[in-house]
C-alpha cells in the first residue's frame, strides 16, 4: 500500500512526457545517452563549482573532504540556491530508466513539476552517488551533478547557456573551463 501512495505522489511531482514530446527531446539532445554513461559526447562543457579554480595541487585536496560542519552548510546553501534559481528560471526535465539492464533498458524523460521535490532530489548526500542529470531546453544544455562540489554543463552554444552560468555566479558558484 505504501508503494502505491509513493508512486501516486511521484506522478504529481513528475510529469512523464508524451511519446511525441520525448521523441522531440531525444532529437534535440542526441548525446544524452552518451553523457549519461560518461562517454565522449561531442558537446562543449563547463564546470560549475564552489571552488574558484581547479584543485590540482595535492596541498588543496583536503578541501574536497567536506561532509559536515559550517563549510558543508555554506556549500549546501549555494547549491540549493542555484538549483532553486534554475527551477524558477526554466522548465527542468530529468532522465529515468525503465526496463531491465542492459538489453531492455530505455531512457524515459520526465518534467519536474514540484519545486520542493526537485530541491529534495538535488540535496547533497555523502552516502549516495550524485543523481541529478537534468535537461534544460531553454539553455540547450544537459546538466550533471558530480561528486566533488563541481557539476558539469554540456552544451552547444555558449550564448544559450550564459544565463545558466550567470545564475550560478549570482549564487556564489564559479564557472571553470576544462581547458584550464
Amino acid at each position: 500500500m505504501k508503494e502505491v501512495d509513493e508512486m501516486q505522489l511521484l506522478g504529481k511531482k513528475l510529469r512523464t512526457l508524451t511519446k511525441v514530446e520525448a521523441e522531440a527531446m531525444f532529437a534535440r539532445f542526441p548525446a544524452l545517452a552518451r553523457v549519461r554513461e560518461n562517454e565522449e559526447s561531442g558537446m562543449e562543457r563547463l564546470a560549475i563549482s564552489v571552488f574558484d579554480h581547479w584543485l590540482r595541487n595535492s596541498s588543496e585536496w583536503h578541501l574536497l573532504d567536506c561532509a559536515h560542519g559550517p563549510e558543508r552548510m555554506a556549500r549546501d546553501r549555494k547549491w540549493q540556491a542555484h538549483w532553486q534559481a534554475l527551477f524558477d528560471a526554466t522548465e527542468v526535465y530529468t532522465v529515468r530508466t525503465r526496463g531491465r539492464w542492459p538489453h531492455k533498458q530505455r531512457l524515459q524523460l520526465k518534467q519536474y513539476r514540484d519545486r520542493a521535490f526537485f530541491l529534495q532530489q538535488c540535496r547533497f548526500n555523502t552516502f549516495t552517488e550524485p543523481r541529478q542529470l537534468v535537461l534544460l531546453p531553454e539553455f540547450d544544455c544537459i546538466y550533471c551533478e558530480s561528486w566533488d562540489d563541481t557539476n558539469v554543463v554540456f552544451f552547444h552554444s555558449r550564448d544559450k547557456v550564459q544565463k545558466l552560468l550567470d545564475l550560478a555566479q549570482a549564487c556564489g558558484l564559479h564557472c571553470l573551463s576544462f581547458a584550464d
